[in-house]
C-alpha cells in the first residue's frame, strides 16, 4: 500500500464519507462537521505527515476502543532501517503488541493503526 491509499484508510476509518481523488488529493465529507453541506467535499487531513491530524482523528477513535498508543522516539546513534527502506532517526508507535516504525511519527501511527485494522479484520473471519 503506498501513503496516499495508507492516508485514505486513515480517512475511511475516522469515517469520513464520499472520499475521491482529486487534482488536490483526498476529498471527503468531514464527519466532525456538523454543519456540513453534503455537496461540498473538503480535503481529508493528511494523517501520514500530520502530528495533529493523527492526534484529533485517530487518537480519540482508538481511546473508543480503549487501545492505547506508545510513541518512541529513537537517536541517530540507533539507526535502524524502516519497513520502507529508509535509514536515520525513526519513530516507533505500538499499540498493545502491534508495532511499526517510520521516518516520522505520523507515519508510525499510521502504520501501527494500518496493522491495527488488519489484525481486526483477520479475527472477524
Amino acid at each position: 500500500m503506498n501513503e496516499q491509499e495508507l492516508n485514505k484508510m486513515m480517512a475511511e476509518w475516522t469515517e469520513w464519507e464520499q472520499i475521491i481523488n482529486s487534482p488536490f488529493g483526498y476529498i471527503g465529507l468531514d464527519p466532525l462537521d456538523k454543519n456540513r453541506n453534503p455537496r461540498i467535499k473538503v480535503e481529508v487531513p493528511n494523517f501520514i505527515e500530520s502530528l495533529d491530524a493523527c492526534f484529533e482523528r485517530l487518537v480519540p477513535k482508538l481511546q473508543e476502543m480503549n487501545k492505547t498508543i506508545s510513541l518512541i522516539a529513537m537517536s541517530k546513534r540507533n539507526v535502524y532501517k524502516d519497513a520502507r527502506g529508509k535509514e536515520g532517526k525513526f519513530f516507533y508507535a505500538k499499540i498493545g503488541k502491534i508495532m511499526a516504525s517510520a521516518h516520522n511519527p505520523a507515519l508510525a501511527i499510521c502504520l501501527v493503526v494500518e496493522k491495527l485494522i488488519d489484525s481486526q479484520l483477520c479475527t472477524e473471519k
